[in-house]
């Protein structure tokens, strides 16, 4: 079955959004040649690390996929609306809760809300 086609079960919908989302983040590092500061490990290596300590809490495929996804905004060239267009608002919302450039905003806002 291809990854990006869809199938009405539950699993196949989560194997597909995290699939998805691992080989994007891969290939967004990849491109760019991406590597640990230290170890100089391809930085999927980080990845695979946060995915697993993830996984070990939550089954859920959309905190999975953004777990994939966290760094790419921060460390290529692709956008918080690419990601969007590409996995959802969803997502794309869990994102920009970890990411370092939308937690400003997001503070700032739960604070106008009376959320903090």
């Amino acid at each position: 079955m291809n990854i990006t086609q869809t199938s009405n079960t539950s699993s196949s919908k989560k194997y597909n959004l995290v699939a998805r989302a691992k080989i994007y983040a891969i290939e967004a590092h990849s491109r760019i040649n991406h590597r640990r500061k230290y170890s100089f490990e391809p930085y999927d290596v980080h990845l695979k690390d946060v995915v697993e300590i993830v996984s070990a809490v939550t089954d859920d495929e959309e905190i999975i996929a953004a777990a994939w996804l966290r760094d790419v905004v921060e460390d290529t060239p692709a956008t918080f609306l690419n990601l969007e267009q590409e996995f959802g608002s969803s997502v794309a919302q869990l994102i920009s809760w970890t990411n370092r450039r939308f937690q400003p905003l997001e503070l700032g806002m739960m604070v106008l809300f009376g959320l903090m």
